[in-house]
């Protein structure tokens, strides 16, 4: 599944089991996929994601308060919901929307954005942040980085 992901792509996956570990959650959804992308060090979704007022530790809190903290597991494997795997196996797509070989974390973001089940988009409309606007922002970074 992973084939097409770069090392930044395949990163914000491993970041968003972390992030599941670290609330205490039992299973890695799209809201720890958000949460990875605005952790992500010197990422363009991380700077797109603060640009609009999001920076990591204001996502979290967002985060937290839909979800709260778990008592879940704390190491070893941790499923994918639906939703998680959706994004997943949408993001290949994604790329080849926009004429790219690879995933990067931006077609990650693109397909969290577009996401049927809107987890993340109820997050971003929480924080009084417009979704449609940051797909507008997050579409032009991805055009522009052919």
């Amino acid at each position: 599944m992973f084939e097409r992901f770069n090392d930044e792509a395949r990163r914000i996956v491993v970041r968003a089991q972390e992030e599941c570990l670290r609330l205490g959650h039992r299973h890695i959804g799209t809201e720890h996929f958000l949460l990875a992308l605005a952790r992500q060090d010197a990422g363009r979704a991380a700077a797109v994601l603060s640009a609009a007022g999001v920076p990591h530790a204001r996502a979290e809190a967002a985060v937290e308060r839909r979800e709260g903290r778990g008592h879940g597991v704390r190491s070893g494997h941790l499923p994918f919901t639906p939703g998680a795997k959706a994004i997943l196996e949408r993001a290949p797509s994604v790329a080849d929307e926009h004429q790219h070989e690879v995933v990067t974390p931006e077609h990650l973001f693109l397909a969290l954005l577009t996401d049927p089940d809107d987890t993340v988009v109820r997050v971003l409309t929480a924080l009084d942040v417009d979704p449609a606007a940051l797909l507008g922002d997050v579409t032009a970074l991805v055009d522009g980085a052919s």
